[in-house]
């Protein structure tokens, strides 16, 4: 799989290569430009959330990267690693219907929306 930055510059190759063979006029330039300087804040913010979910304290286990995750849904012990808990504090958080979160049950297992993980993850901490 490729990285952000590789796809990144690969199409800004392809746009390069487009302009060129396009005449390019100003107008289509800018626009392109502007697409560039978009998709660099979006590869800024994609480095910065794997930054802060690459921090994982149990680096034996094989966590993908909350901000690269394409699923809805993840397992109980990959949520868990997200938000440095354990996996049995979201099982507690399950049954007694008590945590920051809810689980959908499917097939009598604990599955945690990714939306709801990173909505719990971008919320500015309270302070004490």
């Amino acid at each position: 799989m490729k990285s952000a930055s590789e796809i990144l510059v690969e199409l800004a190759q392809t746009i390069g290569q487009l302009a060129s063979a396009l005449g390019a006029s100003e107008k289509y330039t800018a626009a392109l430009e502007g697409r560039m300087l978009q998709l660099e804040l979006e590869l800024d913010e994609i480095r910065a959330l794997q930054s802060t979910t690459a921090e994982i304290n149990q680096p034996d286990l094989k966590i993908p990267l909350l901000a690269l995750e394409r699923k809805s849904h993840v397992t109980t012990s990959t949520a868990a690693a997200w938000l440095n808990r354990s996996p049995q504090t979201l099982r507690k958080w399950a049954c007694c219907d008590n945590g920051p979160l809810s689980p959908t049950r499917i097939n009598g297992r604990l599955a945690w929306s990714v939306e709801d993980l990173r909505r719990i993850l971008m919320t500015p901490a309270k302070p004490p």
